[in-house]
């Protein structure tokens, strides 16, 4: 009776081991993708389109093609392709942001970003460096940085949650009123408020910070909340003799106007800079395809990619696509965005085998 009972119990042990190894794990443990066609593929969703411009079409691995809609979800398996004059932004399962410029076919898990480790918390500054000056400028597109939060937050919340069209998507809501800040002599300065300055305002009154549209609006911003200039040390207190006119009370009367321009919303003194993106860089992966026939797969960043990445990442631009080919041990083409481009490293050797690899410039 006894080994009965020990058998029976190693059965069930091994078929839950069984179940459990069965469970799906990383982007096939996402919830399901909806807003798609009926007729279309369905599963997991591992990404978004977070804007696009121009003709975007979705090829999935089963049904018909559709329209690539601004918020609308995708699968691993689902083909991108963008016409001649057009580019989409996709997010990632992991939070990456990946550019695709003009004439582009790629497979989402194919993205080089796609297998990477979860991307930085600043979804913001990241998104607004993907776009062009000109496209900045673009309310349509400047919007959608509202949507990628919102996705970033839905992603990690694991809810399942519909797209909505482009012209039904909430677009960003106005800022708030700046509140008023109260400035001690010993603190007070006659320039504009530095960034680190606001942000600490920002926070005391309680109020999120968003992303502005245009430069006019950081300008703004800026203006209400430089504090008042005090008045000069010998205006408060000290002698009550009124100030002999010279020079010395001419360039106080002069400060004294700039600075009340400055408190009425005039144009401040001095503005600091806003910082510098940081320049693109080489994924650590790209996808090579074996000359012998065999499947393609994801490798390390081989030589001379990697001892030459930085030079290559700047001559190409971040969100280009880099392919090239290797014969011999060596890099015999390397093109960028199909036009042979940045070529100093054509002729290196490389330990890649005999082959083609591709990848993605990213920000």
């Amino acid at each position: 009776m006894l080994l009965v009972f020990s058998r029976w119990t190693m059965w069930v042990l091994a078929g839950a081991l069984f179940l459990g190894c069965n469970e799906p794990t990383g982007p096939l443990s996402l919830p399901a993708a909806v807003g798609r066609p009926a007729e279309a593929s369905q599963g997991p969703r591992v990404g978004v389109i977070v804007t696009r411009g121009g003709e975007v079409t979705i090829v999935p691995s089963q049904g018909k093609a559709f329209p690539g809609l601004p918020d609308q979800q995708l699968l691993r398996d689902d083909r991108l392709v963008t016409a001649a004059d057009s580019f989409v932004v996709v997010q990632l399962h992991n939070g990456h942001l990946v550019r695709l410029g003009a004439s582009q076919n790629n497979v989402v898990e194919m993205l080089a970003p796609f297998h990477d480790p979860p991307a930085a918390d600043d979804v913001e500054g990241r998104f607004v460096r993907l776009l062009t000056p000109a496209e900045r400028e673009d309310p349509t597109l400047s919007g959608a940085i509202t949507r990628v939060a919102g996705w970033n937050t839905r992603m990690n919340a694991s809810e399942s949650f519909a797209a909505l069209p482009a012209s039904e998507a909430p677009m960003a809501p106005p800022p708030p009123p700046p509140s008023p800040v109260t400035a001690s002599p010993a603190t007070a300065s006659p320039g504009a408020a530095s960034p680190e300055a606001e942000e600490q305002a920002l926070a005391q009154d309680g109020v999120q910070e968003e992303a502005p549209d245009d430069e006019a609006t950081v300008n703004k911003k800026s203006r209400e909340r430089v504090p008042p200039k005090p008045a000069p040390p010998s205006k408060i207190g000290g002698s009550r003799k009124p100030a002999e006119p010279g020079p010395e009370s001419d360039v106080e009367a002069s400060r004294a106007k700039d600075d009340g321009r400055a408190a009425d919303g005039g144009a401040p003194a001095s503005q600091s800079p806003p910082p510098l993106p940081p320049p693109p860089r080489l994924p650590g992966k790209l996808k090579f395809t074996p000359a012998s026939g065999a499947a393609a797969r994801m490798v390390d960043l081989p030589a001379p990619l990697k001892a030459g990445a930085t030079a290559l990442a700047a001559c190409a631009g971040a969100g280009a696509k880099i392919s090239g080919s290797v014969l011999a041990g060596k890099v015999i083409a390397l093109k960028v965005d199909g036009k042979a481009r940045c070529q100093e490293l054509v002729g290196q050797a490389s330990t890649l085998e005999d082959g083609t690899f591709e990848l993605t410039v990213m920000p």
